[in-house]
């Protein structure tokens, strides 16, 4: 008999990308959809990255360890993001920023990472519900 485990993800608050324009402007005046910001976009990059960390390292048990593979994923998330995807992606930012110090921003990115976020398999949490069994 298998067991199903359900995820349950609660929404918070509705996100609404749009411009500056207060709702109350006036009556002859509407607000536009624009597209996120750069930094909403490599926010969300990074948590998707911290995410992918945490399912590749969940059967690490040392915290040594953990912090050795979190500098390793920091170094190969900055040689990927910045050698394959900001070339093509921001040519006017691969060209101006400073090499060593954004390294050093992913590696401290990666060393932050284990002590940041879950992971032990079967962590307990508040929303983590079991399905019955079929």
């Amino acid at each position: 008999m298998s067991r199903c485990r359900w995820v349950v993800l609660e929404p918070l608050d509705t996100i609404v990308v749009r411009d500056g324009r207060a709702f109350d402007a006036g009556v002859n005046t509407e607000a536009q959809t624009v597209p996120p910001t750069p930094s909403t976009v490599a926010g969300a990059i990074g948590a998707a990255y911290g995410v992918l960390f945490v399912a590749l390292t969940r059967n690490i048990e040392s915290m040594a360890a953990k912090i050795a593979a979190g500098l390793a994923y920091g170094a190969a998330v900055y040689l990927f993001m910045t050698f394959l995807v900001m070339p093509w992606a921001n040519p006017v930012m691969y060209a101006t920023i400073d090499k060593g110090l954004f390294f050093l921003i992913h590696l401290a990115y990666g060393a932050t990472l284990p002590v940041a976020l879950p992971m032990r398999r079967g962590a307990p949490t508040a929303r983590r519900r079991e399905a019955p069994a079929r």
